[in-house]
């Protein structure tokens, strides 16, 4: 008897469009743990649930591939208005992390995740953090790409310099 076996790709769950990009640090830090890996998403319309699957799905595997020590979420170009799921892509990708943030970083304060934000989604991001998760938005949303990554870098000095393991 012939397996009836019918392709699958991922174009055809989420038109959301990801990539990736490993800032390292100042002096080229020869430790992995050093880099922050930034995972750009985009979208020509407004996510649901299909595509913030999709975007936790990618963000893991960039997780597991890069392996850096924070994580910021380019979301200039994602189009996103409410919906609770989206603070999924704001839990570490740790496996033993299991609730969503808590204060600033997440339960892994260790793994720093934040984003940047845009017209196009920065009203309905704002209203998850301070009315759905109880958190200053200010803390996890920046407008520009360095200011993100400053903030996790700065952190993760902190981190260090309190003699916090890290990664």
């Amino acid at each position: 008897m012939a397996m009836n076996l019918v392709q699958r790709t991922f174009k055809e769950f989420s038109d959301v469009e990801v990539s990736y990009f490993v800032r390292s640090p100042e002096g080229g830090g020869s430790k992995p743990r050093d880099d922050v890996l930034v995972v750009s998403f985009a979208s020509k319309r407004a996510t649901n649930w299909r595509d913030l699957s999709f975007m936790r799905a990618m963000q893991l595997a960039g997780f597991e591939v890069w392996r850096a020590s924070a994580m910021v979420l380019d979301l200039r170009e994602l189009h996103y208005r409410w919906g609770d799921t989206m603070s999924e892509l704001f839990r570490s990708p740790r496996r033993h992390s299991g609730t969503p943030l808590e204060k600033i970083f997440g339960e892994d304060r260790r793994f720093p995740i934040v984003a940047v934000v845009s017209p196009l989604n920065r009203d309905g991001l704002t209203s998850l953090f301070r009315d759905e998760m109880s958190m200053d938005p200010s803390d996890v949303l920046f407008e520009s790409l360095d200011e993100a990554v400053a903030a996790v870098e700065a952190y993760l000095r902190r981190l260090d310099a309190d003699g916090s393991e890290v990664g």
